[in-house]
């Protein structure tokens, strides 16, 4: 029972420890899938600001600033700027003019800004308007175009009288130069570098209009230089493009580096989600009237987070099993404290009635011995006979009870001996009875077989065994007593035909005072004890014992170490 009771206070653990921690392992992940469907959300939140800044901007594209190595140049070395310039209000040329002569009092030099026009008849026209640099001037602002400063080249064509091109113009460095010490249209000594241009557009100028050209912007002109903290919090920045597919805007958002324009196509052309410097980029894709925003944000750092937050939470859940397995194991065993004082009660109070019954039922049996001696035909004294001898078997077997059970866990005072012999010795004795009732008694042993243990015990099992089948066999059943010795173990089996067996019975065979044939529970000698006893037993040498039924037959199996003992 001890062993029973050690079973019972690990099973208490190993359950209330798996709820404990299953319970704590769903608020783990509930208060996991909490924070990331809130990450999630934040992320889709800020994109969709980001989408709508940026439809909304987009209606009206007040500047744009380009950096002139960025772009191209045609065959007269001018730098083409993809836009249209009757969409210009003005524009801005910063650039740095310096000269070699230190001695020099002033100095200048300047370009012009180029359009392109057509005649009525197709012949392409170009006019152009002049800026300058003097000296500790390093930004300039030109109204432009003004049709009454356009100067012609080649040409005596009115502005008026011809169509801008929409989609180009040019701007040009280094016309001319001059200084105080020398003039002309080419000074060697002025040196003008020109590194970016702003364009300022006309009132509401939409970026749609750009089909042949590319803004590019930054989140502070979409955001009014009020960046909000949802969008600052992560890594993004967003593509504008056509129903075609053609960009119209790159806005590198609060990358470290602005995208170029390759980098862009490039991104556009893998369709979606991007690693860039190393960093993953999730794409959401918002459309507002006839162009597609996609917005690419980096959740590196909420996964950083998340992945922090695991960890800690990994953490305190383990910290947290610990704590509570140890307080379920103090716990348990105060609980099973409880039963295993009572079982010893129980223990206790069965052996000291058993042994408080044995002497009046001896009186009584010896009492009625002398009687039936002076009349040997008394009913009464037969019948008061027969109850005795059938209490004094059920104070044997429970004392039986009580004694293997108290010696489980103690140590055994086990030998050595050949177990198909005992095996064998008690098939000779029940051969007899299976033969008085029209059963046939089957055994299959090996030769010879060492066992350690406690010969006694093992006797007293093969005992119960064959009493059980003798009693709960089938008529004329034929029962098949086997004994199979493997490298470890060996295993007994004891099969009879058994028709009147309930199978969902089968767990209840070890129970004591259980009998599985209640309908003839009257005339079936026994209590009910025999297969409580047998398992004792089997737990006694370290072993098992199960009960099945199959097709009609019912088979006991005991398993049992062939080292039983040998620590």
């Amino acid at each position: 029972m001890q062993t029973a009771i050690k079973r019972l206070r690990w099973n208490i653990i190993i359950l209330s420890f798996t709820t404990a921690c299953g319970i704590v392992l769903i608020m783990l992940v509930i208060l996991y899938g909490l924070m990331r469907s809130t990450y999630n959300h934040r992320m889709t939140a800020a994109a969709e600001l980001i989408s709508q800044s940026a439809a909304r901007m987009s209606k009206d594209v007040q500047s744009e600033t380009m950096d002139i190595s960025t772009l191209s140049q045609d065959d007269k070395g001018d730098y083409v700027i993809m836009r249209n310039p009757m969409d210009v209000e003005s524009l801005t040329i910063r650039g740095t003019i310096s000269c070699s002569i230190p001695e020099a009092n002033w100095f200048s030099a300047g370009g012009g800004i180029v359009v392109k026009a057509y005649t009525a008849d197709g012949t392409p026209v170009y006019f152009y308007q002049e800026y300058s640099f003097n000296n500790n001037v390093n930004e300039i602002t030109l109204d432009f175009p003004l049709t009454d400063r356009f100067h012609f080249a080649g040409h005596t064509t009115p502005f008026e009288e011809t169509e801008v091109a929409t989609d180009v113009f040019m701007i040009t460095q280094n016309w001319w130069a001059s200084s105080s010490h020398e003039e002309g249209s080419n000074v060697e000594s002025v040196s003008l570098e020109l590194e970016t241009v702003t364009l300022n557009y006309k009132e509401n100028t939409p970026l749609s209009s750009y089909m042949g050209g590319m803004i590019s912007r930054s989140y502070d002109a979409i955001f009014d230089n009020n960046i909000p903290e949802s969008v600052s919090s992560m890594r993004s920045f967003f593509l504008v493009t056509d129903q075609n597919g053609a960009l119209l805007e790159i806005n590198s958002g609060n990358l470290p580096e602005p995208i170029s324009q390759a980098q862009a196509q490039h991104i556009m052309e893998d369709s979606g989600n991007v690693m860039l410097d190393d960093v993953h980029y999730q794409c959401k894709r918002f459309s507002e009237g006839n162009m597609e925003i996609h917005v690419f944000f980096s959740s590196a750092e909420q996964e950083k987070s998340l992945g922090s937050l695991g960890l800690y939470s990994a953490c305190i859940g383990i910290a947290a099993a610990i704590l509570l397995f140890v307080m379920i194991y103090i716990a348990s065993g105060k609980i099973v404290e409880h039963v295993s004082v009572s079982y010893e009660k129980q223990n206790q109070f069965i052996a000291n009635a058993s042994h408080e019954l044995k002497t009046p039922i001896t009186v009584i049996s010896a009492t009625t011995d002398i009687l039936l001696r002076q009349k040997t035909d008394d009913q009464w004294l037969h019948t008061i006979k027969g109850q005795t001898e059938k209490m004094q078997r059920l104070l044997h077997e429970m004392l039986q009870l009580t004694r293997i059970n108290a010696a489980i866990g103690q140590p055994q005072n086990f030998t050595r001996f050949d177990l198909c012999e005992t095996a064998e010795n008690v098939v000779l004795y029940f051969e007899a009875r299976f033969y008085e009732a029209q059963k046939v008694l089957i055994s299959d042993f090996p030769d010879k077989l060492m066992f350690y243990g406690d010969e006694n015990r093992i006797e007293e099992l093969f005992n119960i065994l064959l009493d059980n089948a003798v009693k709960y066999a089938s008529e004329r059943a034929i029962v098949r007593l086997k004994m199979v010795a493997g490298k470890n173990n060996v295993t007994i089996s004891c099969t009879n035909p058994c028709h009147d067996f309930d199978q969902e019975h089968t767990s209840l065979l070890f129970e004591r005072f259980y009998r599985s044939d209640t309908s003839h529970s009257d005339e079936t000698e026994g209590f009910g004890l025999g297969l409580s006893i047998a398992q004792l037993i089997a737990v006694q040498h370290n072993g098992t014992i199960s009960a099945s039924y199959e097709h009609g037959e019912a088979t006991f199996q005991i398993v049992l170490p062939l080292r039983t003992g040998l620590k």
